[in-house]
């Protein structure tokens, strides 16, 4: 195979033929998310085939066989998001890219990804999407702080896979109520 394995190989045991990306496929398949990220940087052929859309769904829903479980406990003085995950045992820890983070709260799940929200006030708060497999945690732009509390909502498009977050504010003046939304587009998972 040439340096970024764009060559061709074929192997032959019992006279059937395989070809070289559908055996890495499916031995990539196999492996955890954290060590599908390491691959990634092994060489651009292996980026490509684990950056694939039909990768990513193949091996999400293979993944579905070892599952892990988010849980939020209700407790008015300690707010924190929960990873439960079986392997050998059953292991709690807290979900990746948030410790320190207090008065969390779910706000929805989607394909894996957890919307979480730090509320500092009613009125203003951070928005984090994380992915517990990877502990990767994106943080979205600050929204304005406003004198009545919002809502936030999140939406899956499976059509064209792609994420969108909402916030709805409400602002009362004497003789009106207007309502303002903010939409944040997160693009692919």
């Amino acid at each position: 195979m040439d340096d970024y394995g764009n060559a061709l190989m074929w192997v032959t045991q019992n006279e059937n033929v395989f070809e070289v990306e559908e055996i890495l496929t499916n031995i990539l398949l196999r492996l955890p998310v954290k060590s599908l990220l390491i691959c990634k940087s092994v060489c651009k052929y292996w980026r490509r085939i684990i950056s694939r859309p039909s990768f990513l769904e193949s091996h999400l829903i293979q993944s579905q066989h070892n599952p892990a479980y988010v849980f939020y406990p209700y407790d008015l003085w300690h707010h924190n998001v929960y990873l439960l995950r079986k392997t050998d045992g059953e292991m709690t820890e807290s979900l990746p890219g948030c410790d320190g983070i207090y008065f969390k709260g779910i706000i929805c799940s989607f394909n894996g990804l957890i919307c979480c929200v730090n509320y500092y006030s009613a009125f203003l708060h951070d928005i984090r999407i994380c992915n517990p497999a990877t502990g990767e945690v994106l943080l979205l732009p600050q929204s304005r702080e406003l004198e009545h509390p919002g809502e936030v909502g999140v939406a899956f498009g499976p059509g064209i896979n792609e994420y969108k977050v909402f916030q709805f504010y409400g602002e009362r003046n004497i003789m009106d109520v207007r309502y303002i939304l903010q939409s944040l587009d997160l693009g692919n998972p």
